[in-house]
């Protein structure tokens, strides 16, 4: 993420209200929802709901007011998704496969919250097969939300996932260290709206997970394998993904700033070690940026032991930056994690320029609404590295 987004709230508020969002120019949808689980309610960034797919948007409705129990994922069941369209490639080479994989054991944390500055309690159990990242508030008697892109409701700042009216925000770093560490099943607990944002980088994330162990499960792994180029841009920002054997990104930003500029990053995760090259970066904002958004109830949690703040000419952190590039690699993070939301690794080329949060849930909801780009099939263990 780059900084700062939503709203702290009180869990008091109970009452229900009636919300009118616009998801297209000519389309208004009339919600029920609840205040203590959406709070940014009334600073909510209505433009970056639309900014997403129109299927993505109109589901994202349909969740809320029906309470859909069972959504689909572009017209194909997402529960469903292997036993439908899995193809065994690697039988066919003679490759040994790879199993899925979860956490050793049980691991907690504590912190709080970038954007709510509420202190959250987060435990990472292991999971059976196919359970990808699931999110369970326990504050909420258990209430389950998968990271899965149909639940992306609020792409500004930080990726928010929202089921029936329940949210949980700022889960890209975190599902970004998974997923970079080649974990593909865990129960995902946590007692409040957000995910803390530790040091505002994955690396703490990653310790947790390798103290705790990776330990394969009696399943084998599925990848989504891209089968054509799958684009998307808005204004001077694209992004694309197109078939490739592996995972791998290409990543290029541009700010009018003296320690940043324009920054280029390629990591590929066949031969990349994510928990030296990409982890560590942290997010970062603009000081003349932080005031106005802590007037508008944003960035609440954001302090320079989470975050590099860049003033006009330099940033104020008494910590050097970790890598001279930090701040490319850190979208290269945020990209992971958004991507993350596939609920299982990628084989394909992606290819970034200046995009963020939105642009990178639109691109994933654009390849998997094209049912000719994609399959879904099983690689050799060298396709995919763990840490």
């Amino acid at each position: 993420m780059t900084l700062f987004g939503t709203n702290q709230f009180s869990k008091s508020h109970e009452q229900s209200l009636f919300v009118a969002f616009v998801f297209s120019p000519a389309r208004f949808c009339l919600l029920k929802i609840h205040s203590l689980l959406f709070p940014m309610l009334f600073n909510c960034d209505r433009i970056s709901i639309t900014r997403l797919p129109q299927i993505v948007a109109s589901h994202c409705a349909i969740s809320l007011y029906k309470e859909v129990s069972k959504p689909e994922l572009y017209g194909v069941q997402f529960a469903g998704l292997l036993a439908v369209h899995q193809t065994d490639t690697a039988n066919k080479r003679g490759h040994e496969l790879n199993q899925q994989t979860t956490v050793g054991k049980s691991f907690s944390v504590k912190g709080i919250g970038l954007h709510s500055a509420s202190p959250v309690n987060v435990t990472v159990k292991p999971a059976p097969p196919y359970t990808s990242y699931l999110f369970r508030r326990t504050d909420l008697n258990d209430f389950e939300i998968p990271a899965a892109p149909q639940y992306v409701s609020h792409v500004s700042y930080a990726t928010t996932l929202m089921k029936s009216g329940v949210m949980i925000s700022t889960v890209e770093h975190l599902l970004s260290a998974l997923y970079g560490c080649g974990v593909d099943n865990v129960f995902i607990d946590v007692d409040s709206l957000e995910v803390p944002i530790l040091d505002g980088s994955s690396q703490q994330w990653v310790e947790f997970i390798r103290q705790s162990g990776i330990v394969e499960l009696p399943a084998q792994r599925p990848y989504l394998r891209v089968l054509k180029r799958i684009s998307v841009s808005e204004k001077n920002r694209t992004m694309s993904i197109e078939p490739a054997d592996e995972f791998r990104i290409t990543c290029e930003i541009d700010f009018n700033h003296p320690m940043i500029g324009v920054q280029q990053y390629e990591v590929s995760f066949q031969v990349a070690d994510y928990s030296r090259e990409i982890a560590p970066a942290r997010t970062f904002g603009f000081v003349e940026e932080i005031e106005m958004l802590k007037q508008n109830g944003l960035a609440r949690g954001g302090s320079l032991d989470n975050a590099i703040a860049l003033t006009r000419e330099g940033f104020l952190n008494s910590e050097p930056l970790r890598f001279q590039d930090e701040f490319v690699r850190h979208k290269i993070l945020d990209i992971i994690g958004d991507l993350a939301l596939a609920g299982m690794p990628i084989l394909g080329h992606v290819r970034a320029a200046r995009s963020g949060h939105g642009l990178h849930t639109m691109l994933l909801s654009a390849l998997l609404r094209d049912r000719h780009a994609w399959e879904v099939t099983t690689v050799p263990k060298q396709g995919f590295q763990t840490v």
